[in-house]
């Protein structure tokens, strides 16, 4: 039996909304590197590249237009927890421990919409969980080092943090995901500021953090917001 025109164009969008957020991933998957090349304050560039990635995603999005509910705000400290844990966990551990630890986060938002939301986490979608995580295990295998305790724990935190940011984002009934993202990125920037004002980048310097403003938040995040 052929699918009708509305179950055509549902299966079209779904499919297209999954593309941008595979896109959306790949982009921020740079991160690790290129925080790693930016020699500076983990908290002033967790504060720079946000603080630009706000700029951006007001040229892309537009005027932001915030309900200030529960779930945005809740949202946007989510997100400023999840990219300051994630800049000192790249300082103070591998990249690829702090890679695979962050990006446990689908477990994470599969435990808290349950909880939160009361969303059924369906057989598949635990095996395909349980399948990335292993590819990525075997895939950092090798990478891989017991120490740096602090910076691992950092990374387990921006996974939880990233996980609560989901689900305070499928929360919201009203308004743009990305009045979430520019609130978060605003908190951000102004933790960052006085660490900022201390010194200059060295490294890779503004050239990295312009790059991980735009291309490893904004744009991923602005294509995340079209797939929700």
């Amino acid at each position: 039996m052929k699918a009708g025109p509305s179950e055509a164009s549902s299966a079209a969008r779904r499919y297209q909304a999954l593309g941008l957020v595979v896109l959306a991933a790949a982009l921020m998957s740079i991160g690790g590197l290129l925080i790693k090349l930016v020699t500076w304050h983990p908290v002033a560039i967790a504060g720079a590249r946000s603080g630009i990635a706000v700029i951006a995603l007001l040229v892309l999005a537009g005027r932001p237009r915030p309900t200030w509910s529960t779930a945005q705000v809740l949202g946007a400290f989510c997100y400023t927890a999840t990219v300051l844990l994630f800049v000192i966990a790249n300082k103070l551990t591998t990249a690829a421990n702090a890679i695979l630890l962050t990006f446990t986060s689908p477990i994470f938002a599969a435990l808290l919409g349950g909880w939160f939301l009361q969303e059924r986490v369906r057989g598949r979608d635990w095996a395909a969980l349980t399948i990335t995580v292993a590819a990525m295990i075997l895939f950092f295998l090798d990478r891989l080092e017991p120490g740096n305790f602090l910076g691992n724990l950092c990374a387990i935190g921006s996974a939880v943090a990233f996980a609560g940011m989901l689900v305070s984002l499928r929360a919201q009934k009203s308004g743009s995901s990305v009045e979430t993202f520019v609130l978060g990125g605003l908190i951000t920037c102004f933790i960052g500021l006085p660490f900022m004002l201390r010194s200059a980048p060295g490294g890779a310097g503004w050239p990295g953090l312009i790059v991980l403003g735009v291309l490893q938040l904004a744009l991923p995040f602005w294509l995340y917001s079209k797939a929700l």
